[in-house]
């Protein structure tokens, strides 16, 4: 059943407020908890390009791809970063 077009411009402007709040936030640290289809997505790639850089952390490989493609970064998986953070030197190239 289709919705009507008031229902789905209000979804719409609702979305894009809730995006604009979480791009325009000062915290360091932002969680995102949403289903399928909700705009995650737009969300990392905004909050990553307002801020320059950042660590998204992610289960999802398609989101890894997507992100790479889209923000021209070399991506690195879950288990790559805890091996990296474990390794006995730093990256200054220190024993820990």
């Amino acid at each position: 059943m289709a919705r009507p077009p008031e229902e789905l411009e209000h979804a719409r402007r609702e979305r894009q407020l809730t995006s604009d709040e979480l791009v325009a936030s000062s915290a360091r640290r932002k969680l995102v908890v949403a289903g399928p289809g909700t705009g995650k997505t737009h969300n990392f790639r905004r909050v990553l390009e307002d801020a320059g850089g950042g660590l998204a952390l992610t289960f999802i490989r398609a989101l890894m791809r997507e992100l790479s493609r889209d923000l021209g970064t070399s991506p690195r998986s879950t288990h790559s970063m805890a091996t990296a953070s474990t390794s006995p030197t730093s990256s200054a190239g220190r024993k820990v």
